[in-house]
């Protein structure tokens, strides 16, 4: 199974890679590359068969790579001979995009055919090497690397991870360039500055994209699942499903992992944190890109349902909010059985009530639950005495 790392920052990148590489090690590879940028903006890649180690002694342990930008890979073949020419990354054809990818494209032959038709070249057997030509035909036709990647994303049929990637990207860049400024001295400011920073990139959403909304491929069948007098679609069961391993996943990571404990005690006690050695910047970093990359998966799950908006945020933020508070703050189960109960309300007032109505059941029924319990549903009240 492929082990991908990434790394942006001010620090040399390879030696990084190398050892996030060297920590996925367990989940078994035939060989192993690096792709950096340097400080002229040309993309260097290296790659090996074989063991990790092999690369780092081409590398010099990463210090023959200059650059403070890449992407590392371990891959174990499934298409193509374990070789250095099928390792990863893959170049595009002006060697100015390099690509690592872990899963299938299931259409690659179809698209290789395209391409090699229009004068592109392929020197690898790999499905990700069509991955890199792809991209790099759209963006020369449009010449916007992000419109480029929605249509090659559009154009494949497989799996890949790229659009979460670019998300915690997202954030972790608005907690260091924006967020950061506000200095957590104060929720509202806090809060004031991640609403103000949300409308501004709704709007400029809008002026790159439009106001229409676009449709946006699902995942799972399109066919209604019928269950005596109910129907839903694949795809609300695919997002419950989802939704629960996220949570699990979440519950596990604050629960076990050492760095999830630390971004709970840099959250409740971020003094306490700070003297006990935890960094707490570099743990409301991380939870920034989480954040990014979880309302990146959301999105990813609802737009097919409602159609991609540049406002559907919106609603959908103030529900998962309200969840969020009828569960109880800061618990995860809470949230998850906010998030029920809300859509239960809804779907029952909606049947028996009206339609009109719709949003406003799960708010009154959150002012409710908040004036008999405000902590929340799950939350327990917790008194300080002076």
């Amino acid at each position: 199974m492929c082990g991908i790392v990434g790394f942006t920052g001010a620090a040399q990148a390879a030696p990084i890679l190398l050892d996030g590489l060297a920590k996925l090690e367990y989940r078994g590879y035939d060989s192993a590359g690096l792709a950096v940028q340097n400080a002229a903006g040309k993309i260097e890649v290296v790659k090996a068969k074989g063991r990790l180690k092999v690369l780092s002694e081409m590398t010099d342990g990463g210090n023959a790579l200059t650059g403070t930008c890449g992407i590392g890979h371990t891959r174990w073949a499934t298409h193509g001979e374990p070789s250095v020419v099928n390792a990863h990354p893959h170049y595009s054809n002006d060697k100015k995009i390099a690509i690592v990818h872990n899963g299938i494209i299931e259409n690659y032959l179809e698209i290789k055919e395209r391409l090699t038709n229009k004068g592109f070249t392929f020197v690898s057997q790999t499905d990700t090497e069509v991955l890199a030509q792809l991209l790099d035909y759209y963006y020369a036709d449009c010449g916007d690397i992000f419109e480029a990647m929605i249509r090659m994303l559009h154009a494949v049929d497989g799996a890949y991870a790229l659009g979460i990637i670019c998300a915690a990207g997202l954030g972790f860049l608005l907690e260091r360039v924006i967020l950061r400024k506000v200095k957590f001295s104060s929720f509202v400011n806090l809060l004031i500055a991640t609403v103000g920073v949300s409308y501004v990139l709704r709007n400029a959403s809008m002026v790159i994209w439009g106001t229409n909304p676009q449709l946006f491929p699902s995942m799972f069948p399109s066919e209604l699942i019928e269950i005596g007098e109910f129907r839903i679609t694949p795809q609300s069961i695919g997002i419950i499903i989802i939704s629960l391993a996220i949570i699990t996943g979440l519950h596990f990571f604050f629960t076990k992992v050492k760095i999830g404990k630390c971004m709970q005690l840099a959250n409740s006690d971020p003094e306490g944190a700070a003297m006990m050695g935890v960094n707490v910047t570099y743990m409301r970093f991380l939870t920034f890109g989480i954040s990014a990359a979880l309302a990146c998966i959301a999105g990813v799950m609802i737009a097919p349902l409602t159609y991609a908006r540049v406002d559907m945020s919106a609603t959908i933020g103030m529900k998962a909010f309200a969840a969020a508070i009828l569960g109880g703050i800061g618990n995860l189960w809470g949230a998850l059985l906010g998030g029920i109960i809300l859509g239960i309300v809804e779907a029952v007032g909606s049947a028996y009530i009206s339609t009109a109505y719709r949003d406003a059941f799960s708010f009154i029924i959150l002012f409710i639950v908040l004036f008999v319990k405000p902590t929340g549903l799950l939350n327990k009240k917790i008194e300080n005495k002076l």
